[in-house]
């Protein structure tokens, strides 16, 4: 005999439901405003409502507010699961490369700090065709990906974690009306609890540096896990501390008196005779 829980009036019985051992992983995507990561949220979570043929199981996990970001900016937080950990670590890189990196002005983190490292943005980098840069932050390091509309910011790796998949909610109902009803109260409810993951992403905070003006009129600003515009900038965001970071064409090239100063979406041009 199964258990019964009776909850306003609806009688709730725990029967049997399948579940399976998956790899699983946290991602948080940021944006100029949460409609914008919520484009690039339900665009990566597209396609990914079992592993039989998509791959992976994606879904929202939650809204976060700005003071619950890494950069201090609205974010949605994904949940992605697989069989494997080799194939959760292809479903990352192609899901963030094809629908957050596309997306305006969002930037992608790890969201759990725990288990095997994958690659997030370690080889999305290659998008910048030289161009790209990196930066170590609190022992995490970033990649700084030039795009049309300013920069994509991408943590080098998230990590993967043992996971449970699998689950039934059968919802009998005397009407379809009443069965969907049930449905959207049911969501509306999950959606009100918050979630406790493990770890979030690093909880170290980067130490604050002074500001060191820059010839080209860019300004350094703290490195604070806040995004504030550059003095030349269009209103794209910069990552702090990365505002007037003079970046190498590639290291071959180094010698070369040409060197780049990037601002949030513009290009600072400057030559510098070799020392």
């Amino acid at each position: 005999m199964s258990a019964t829980l009776t909850r306003n009036g609806v009688d709730i019985d725990a029967t049997f439901a399948e579940a399976f051992p998956m790899k699983a992983t946290r991602i948080i995507i940021t944006a100029h405003s949460s409609e914008w990561a919520r484009h690039a949220a339900v665009a990566a979570t597209g396609f990914a409502t079992s592993v039989i043929a998509c791959g992976c199981e994606a879904g929202v996990e939650r809204e976060l507010a700005p003071q619950d970001t890494p950069d201090g900016r609205p974010g949605v937080a994904l949940l992605l699961f697989a069989m494997s950990g080799k194939e959760l670590a292809k479903q990352i890189e192609r899901r963030v490369g094809q629908c957050v990196l596309t997306c305006p002005t969002t930037a992608v983190f790890a969201g759990i700090a725990d288990g095997e490292p994958v690659a997030l943005g370690r080889n999305l980098r290659f998008f910048g065709d030289g161009w790209q840069i990196s930066k170590v932050i609190a022992g995490q390091r970033y990649w700084r990906i030039p795009v049309m509309d300013g920069e994509f910011v991408a943590q080098e790796s998230s990590g993967v974690v043992k996971g449970v998949g699998g689950g039934n909610l059968l919802l009998l109902a005397r009407d379809t009306d009443s069965a969907l009803a049930a449905a959207e109260a049911a969501v509306a409810a999950m959606k009100r609890l918050p979630n406790q993951p493990r770890r979030l992403w690093s909880t170290a905070r980067p130490t604050r540096s002074p500001r060191v003006p820059c010839r080209d009129r860019c300004r350094r600003w703290p490195v604070t896990p806040t995004w504030r515009p550059c003095a030349t900038a269009m209103p794209r965001p910069v990552w702090p501390g990365w505002s007037c970071w003079p970046m190498l064409k590639s290291r071959r090239r180094s010698s070369k008196s040409s060197r780049r100063c990037l601002t949030a979406s513009a290009r600072c041009w400057r030559q510098r005779k070799r020392r």
